[in-house]
């Protein structure tokens, strides 16, 4: 008898093997973010909050550097997760979830939502596009001041006298500058390499259930639900 469509096949196939991702060695869920330090600031947030043996594996999308738009990296992930010729592609579907820096479009976000069947609600966390900000925006603030301390911009003024959204916005805009002559940072310089691995190492669980802490903890909340 005819048995049914390839969606049908694969459930039948899932059943027989177990009916669970994790029978097969496959992640229960799996969590797309951008680049290698959202990777490991969220690692050991989750190691700090108790949650380190969930069966979740975090893909950096930013390891694809031979993609140079960031939208392009997060989908190029998203087409090798999903790929149709691998039978169970619908059981991983329904276990992704996508962390989008802000700096990624709505309508590139609506996009996926409508190619993949994505729910955008439960599957999609797009970190505040309409001030662009990234997830280095929902580090505590009280730890960003520490590192910033003794940095000096280009005028004479002091990093630390900036608004938190500014302090991380010129981080990153140095970040991003080929020719660090231009950039606006001047005396003990940070970039965002150094910024991550300092916060990855101050964070404690007492920061993270702070009023400071508490963005970057609904961000794991959602990831592990």
């Amino acid at each position: 008898p005819d048995v049914g469509t390839h969606l049908d096949i694969s459930n039948l196939i899932f059943k027989l093997l177990g009916n669970s991702l994790k029978d097969l060695y496959i992640p229960e869920k799996i969590l797309i973010v951008e680049g290698k330090h959202d990777k490991n600031i969220l690692i050991k947030s989750l190691e700090i909050l108790g949650h380190a043996n969930l069966n979740l594996q975090i893909i950096a999308a930013g390891g694809k550097t031979n993609i140079p738009h960031k939208s392009e990296q997060y989908q190029e992930v998203i087409n090798e997760l999903i790929d149709t010729t691998n039978w169970y592609s619908s059981h991983i579907i329904k276990n992704l979830k996508v962390i989008v820096d802000g700096d990624v479009t709505t309508g590139k976000v609506a996009n996926w939502v409508t190619t993949y069947a994505l729910n955008a609600a439960d599957q999609i966390h797009h970190i505040d596009p309409v001030n662009v900000l990234d997830m280095e925006h929902y580090f505590p603030e009280s730890l960003i001041r520490d590192l910033v301390a003794t940095t000096n911009l280009n005028d004479g003024t002091a990093l630390s006298s900036k608004t938190f959204k500014e302090i991380i916005d010129i981080i990153l805009k140095d970040d991003k500058e080929t020719d660090k002559t231009v950039c606006v940072q001047t005396d003990n310089r940070i970039s965002k390499s150094r910024l991550n691995t300092f916060v990855q190492e101050k964070i404690t669980a007492t920061i993270l259930n702070s009023p400071e802490g508490q963005k970057l903890k609904d961000l794991i909340d959602w990831a592990i639900l």
